[in-house]
């Protein structure tokens, strides 16, 4: 147990939507585990969420049995009360409408 919250503190995400997350971390996970997580949305003023997901899928980030190896996680929520799971879709959004404007800006 441990060990999962240390890899999890030290975890980045890589995506996210309303649904769930994607993070890269190091540790021993299975699909199916639930894992509580705590993040912060980097918006004014930094909004803490808190969730708890199901693992769903796990993917290897660096070679197969490399000392420390990464995993890409996906977790899907479990439980995000509606007020966060509002902020987090707001987010996404306006993160893809800033990516869309970048890329519009260079064509």
């Amino acid at each position: 147990e441990r060990n999962m919250q240390t890899a999890l503190q030290e975890a980045k995400g890589v995506d996210l939507s309303g649904s769930g997350i994607g993070i890269i971390a190091r540790g021993d996970f299975q699909p199916g585990d639930h894992l509580e997580m705590h993040f912060t949305l980097p918006i004014v003023p930094p909004t803490n969420i808190q969730a708890l997901g199901k693992l769903v899928y796990i993917k290897t980030v660096e070679p197969y049995g490399a000392a420390n190896s990464n995993y890409q996680l996906g977790l899907q929520f479990v439980y995000l009360n509606e007020e966060d799971r509002d902020l987090v879709i707001w987010y996404t959004f306006q993160q893809q409408r800033r990516f869309l404007k970048e890329r519009h800006k260079l064509t």
